[in-house]
């Protein structure tokens, strides 16, 4: 078993949500409007998830990993609508954000990469556009010195393995 390292809790779910392996979770929840600031905000939207049955069956371990379908179905439990977009896939990360078909809208995106999900909020350009993680720390494309955060920089190479949009369901 690998040492715990200094400061963080041995429980991961007692742990802050930047410190628990949740990205998965975090982005869903972020995506249809859930902020997860503490340990038992990100408890309570698990077991929220589990009261709608959008999870495949977990043990009593899990934390907070999840799959293409269980984001999808986090989404429609909350109301929201997913599409997938196959034309980034085996693109880099940098290519797919500066293509105007993501960058000029304004919504809320899915990005996964190797082992990892990601929310990108987009706003019309490329300044306002951003992408974070469980970390909750919004990183830029672009600065005020064209370049970007430096947290994002290694991110920026990774190939696409999915992008997909959510946005709220039309109520007429």
């Amino acid at each position: 078993m690998a040492k715990a390292r200094k400061g963080l809790r041995k429980d991961k779910k007692a742990r802050a949500p930047k410190n628990q392996p949740i990205c998965g979770l975090w982005a869903a929840a972020r995506a249809v409007g859930v902020r997860l600031k503490t340990a038992k905000d990100v408890e309570a939207f698990r077991q929220e998830c589990f009261q709608r049955n959008v999870f495949f069956p977990k043990n009593g371990n899990w934390v907070g990993g999840t799959t293409f379908e269980e984001r999808e179905r986090i989404c429609r439990a909350f109301g929201h609508e997913v599409e997938y977009f196959s034309q980034f896939n085996n693109l880099s990360v940098e290519k797919m954000l500066t293509h105007k078909d993501v960058f000029q809208t304004r919504c809320k995106w899915l990005l996964t990469v190797d082992k990892h999900v990601l929310l990108i909020v987009s706003n019309m350009t490329k300044r306002k556009l951003w992408v974070s993680d469980q970390r909750g720390r919004p990183m830029r494309l672009v600065k005020k010195n064209q370049t970007p955060d430096y947290d994002l920089q290694s991110i920026l190479k990774q190939k696409v393995v999915s992008l997909c949009k959510v946005k709220l369901l039309d109520k007429d």
